[in-house]
């Protein structure tokens, strides 16, 4: 009984350089729940966030949340990390070293 709606990952190139989780959340999450609620004539949705989408999904969730926005009924997730306090083994992908590495590529490629 649900329509279900599935957003794919981008991988970024160059284009994305300047591109930050503000843009995904507005760009990425925001604009597609309201694709979805237009198409289906329904004021609330469920979401569904896998990894590093999921982590996404918990800041547009918080976003919404201060915004006064109840347009997601129920969330789901998926091999999400959201405590960084105790990132466990993903941690070895968060120290400044691999995370500098990937800001400098980013600069580079996009």
């Amino acid at each position: 009984g649900f329509t279900v709606f599935v957003v794919s990952w981008v991988n970024p190139d160059a284009s994305y350089a300047e591109m930050g989780m503000d843009d995904y959340i507005r760009e990425g999450y925001l604009r597609a729940m309201a694709e979805v609620r237009s198409i289906t004539g329904e004021k609330q949705i469920n979401a569904v966030g896998y990894c590093i989408a999921g982590t996404t999904l918990t800041l547009t969730l918080a976003h919404l949340q201060k915004a006064g926005d109840k347009s997601v009924k129920s969330a789901t997730f998926f091999t999400t990390l959201t405590d960084f306090s105790d990132p466990g083994e993903v941690g070895v992908f968060l120290n400044d070293d691999f995370v500098d590495g990937i800001e400098r590529q980013v600069a580079q490629d996009g």
